[in-house]
């Protein structure tokens, strides 16, 4: 996920990301949810701002989307 291209409509929010990160990082939080309607960029900020920045951190990112795979989770 590291290496994605750059994309000219990406708004980056890497403030935002080390802020997210540091919540971890400093035991404050375990898990986070963002809540916002559809297409508000939750998923993006997600898979190009939190994931390379904990990468470099040494962290191991995994993402699934449930929605991707709503048909092989309904068998």
């Amino acid at each position: 996920m590291a290496n994605q291209k750059l994309d000219p409509w990406h708004f980056s929010r890497t403030e935002l990301a080390k802020q997210v990160l540091g919540m971890f990082d400093n035991g404050l939080a375990s898990a986070l949810t963002f809540f916002a309607p559809r297409r508000m960029g939750k998923t993006e900020f997600l898979r190009k701002d939190i994931t390379p920045l904990a990468q470099q951190q040494g962290w191991r990112v995994f993402y699934f989307s449930f929605l991707d795979h709503y048909k092989l989770l309904a068998k």
